[in-house]
């Protein structure tokens, strides 16, 4: 019953039956998959989780999940398909940099703890997210979406009526909007994210107008509350890069109405009532176009200054400091808000490596369809999805939080699926 549901509603979003391949039968269908839209669905509630170690409660979904799949004997065979080897070997750049020098110099257990947070990412979830049809695959996607809506919904509500609570982590004490993903920046990023991906869906045909407008119009409040200097760039970069590498009339002249709504509202004195805290953090850099202007933009790259110091001081080349070792270090003792410069001073030129070759793979899979000729729109969303998620990485720490390899996953696997339906000969079907 419950599952049905979720198919009805994701059908109502879409506005249209979904043209898919042949459906899995009944047989080989059961309660892991609303399992695996419930875990989809709260992964971005990160405030729901335990205090011992970084385990959400979706977490927990995916795994009960992932029994599931393993006693049906449900588990794709390879679930990432063409880009397997990019992403396993940017996995096994990645921890190895930081076990192998948290071995040798720096602290092993947080080694360890590292790697398992980013098994789980890279390892586990693939083979969670990607199984099943077209259909299945954008009824994820559509799930994702609507736990981010909701997830926003509780936000804004708590933000006008609530307010800060301290101890609460929903509105910062500077009245940023966190959510429940309890982090201002981090919830920006997530909107950013979901803003490409709902644009994506409207563009084909994947989510009507109406859920659409609704989607976008919260969204695009929730990332404003959050006064986030690196959200705003995020959600730029990802709609520029998707729209232009996508470019029609018709897509054009939608977005018309939109950039019109903008224009009037500066026009007739709206930014006076954008929130306060938006005025003070974003709006000077936005005005100004410089961003040293912009909220803690000085202290973050103070940060980054020391990690390219210690990098230099150190000689670091194939191997690291280790894993969490850089904020024991710091002059702020704090980590730097940069994956690829923390990454490059815990774990070495390895793990430099491979972050850059996992930030690359959107770029590497828009361009085998472009060469193939297939899936311009999907192809162009992943480039677009993963820039997003490289713009992240350039203001946050280490980034194991599974939500933001959920979207990614959800957004590969449509393309996947017609990498792998262009290799078959033609009247084939199924599942790679």
């Amino acid at each position: 019953m419950a599952r049905g549901t979720v198919e009805w509603a994701s059908d109502r979003l879409a506005g249209a039956p979904i043209s898919v391949s042949r459906p899995r039968s009944s047989a080989q269908s059961g309660i892991e998959d609303y399992i695996i839209y419930l875990a989809v669905f709260l992964s971005p509630f990160l405030a729901l989780r335990t205090d011992i170690v970084f385990f959400t409660i979706s977490d927990g979904l995916y795994s009960l999940a992932l029994g599931f799949l393993l006693f049906r004997g449900r588990l794709p065979r390879a679930p990432l398909g063409a880009a397997s080897l990019f992403w396993i070997t940017a996995f096994v750049l990645t921890v190895s940099g930081l076990l192998v020098s948290s071995l040798f110099v720096g602290d092993p257990v947080r080694g360890l703890i590292l790697l398992m947070q980013y098994f789980f990412c890279f390892m586990i979830l693939p083979y969670i997210l990607m199984l099943g049809d077209e259909r299945a695959a954008y009824r994820r996607i559509l799930v994702f979406l609507l736990g981010v809506v909701v997830l926003d919904l509780h936000g804004i509500i708590t933000f006008y009526t609530v307010g800060y609570v301290p101890g609460a982590v929903t509105v910062t004490g500077g009245r940023r909007l966190a959510t429940l993903v309890g982090d201002a920046n981090a919830a920006a990023c997530l909107n950013a994210m979901a803003i490409v991906i709902a644009l994506w869906l409207r563009s084909i045909k994947r989510l009507a107008v109406v859920p659409f407008t609704v989607f976008s119009a919260v969204m695009v409040l929730a990332l404003v509350l959050t006064s986030s200097n690196s959200g705003l760039i995020a959600a730029s970069v990802g709609i520029l890069v998707y729209t232009a590498l996508t470019f029609r009339v018709g897509l054009l002249m939608k977005m018309l109405p939109l950039a019109v709504c903008a224009a009037l509202f500066i026009q007739f004195g709206g930014i006076e009532y954008l929130p306060t805290t938006f005025q003070k953090r974003v709006l000077p850099a936005v005005v100004s176009g410089d961003f040293s202007e912009a909220g803690t933009f000085a202290d973050r790259t103070d940060l980054m200054a020391e990690a390219l110091n210690l990098i230099g001081d150190k000689d670091i080349a194939l191997l690291g400091i280790g894993a969490d070792q850089f904020r024991l270090q710091s002059v702020q003792e704090a980590p730097v808000h940069n994956t690829f410069l923390l990454l490059w001073v815990e774990g070495g030129l390895l793990s430099f490596a491979g972050w850059l070759l996992l930030c690359s793979l959107g770029m590497i899979l828009w361009l085998l369809a472009w060469r193939k000729g297939i899936a311009r729109q999907s192809g162009s969303a992943v480039f677009a999805s993963f820039l997003v998620f490289a713009a992240m990485a350039s203001t946050n720490a280490h980034i194991y939080q599974r939500y933001r390899y959920t979207i990614l996953l959800l957004v590969m696997y449509p393309l996947l699926l017609e990498f792998a339906r262009s290799r078959r000969p033609t009247g084939q079907t199924g599942r790679p």
